[in-house]
């Protein structure tokens, strides 16, 4: 057993930084869809507030990259995000980052959609069903509150675009 797994590791990927984005204000985790009708028609959508932090996070992605694709279709993305929210009153004596425990800003899973659903939207990839390696780290802080957004492509993949 202990072999199998020690197996599986070497067969893991190594990453290499492909972009770094920081997007400034509370980091907002996706709202449920909603449902309408248009034209006699079945409608869904996102409520204002999700669509607004995705084109923030888009607006934020392009001016980094240009609007380039980093990933093409099929190749694996692995994404980081740090979520920085406002500590609270009652935390605020005790100094430093400390990791955010409730839901006043919603679920950790539903900023890391909202941050992809982002990506997406600035076409930095084919869809984000790319993005096989996910993490997300939600801390509240004395700083101002952001989303630090690290993006990562198989060393391989590197290797392969850096000689053509």
């Amino acid at each position: 057993m202990a072999n199998d797994i020690h197996k599986h590791a070497k067969q893991m990927p190594t990453w290499v930084d492909a972009l770094k984005i920081t997007i400034p204000g509370i980091p907002i985790a996706k709202g449920r869809h909603r449902c309408g009708c248009k034209n006699n028609r079945v409608v869904t959508y996102s409520d204002a507030k999700t669509a607004t932090y995705e084109r923030s996070v888009a607006w934020h992605t392009v001016a980094k990259t240009r609007g380039k694709q980093i990933a093409p279709k099929g190749v694996p993305v692995r994404v980081d995000v740090l979520a920085y929210y406002p500590k609270p009153k009652r935390l605020q004596h005790i100094k430093g980052n400390l990791p955010k425990c409730n839901k006043q800003y919603g679920d950790a899973d539903n900023h890391l959609k909202a941050v992809l659903d982002g990506l997406t939207l600035a076409g930095i990839w084919f869809d984000d069903g790319q993005a096989s390696c996910l993490r997300i780290e939600p801390l509240y802080s004395d700083e101002r509150p952001r989303s630090e957004v690290s993006v990562f492509l198989p060393n391989t993949m590197i290797e392969t675009t850096d000689t053509k």
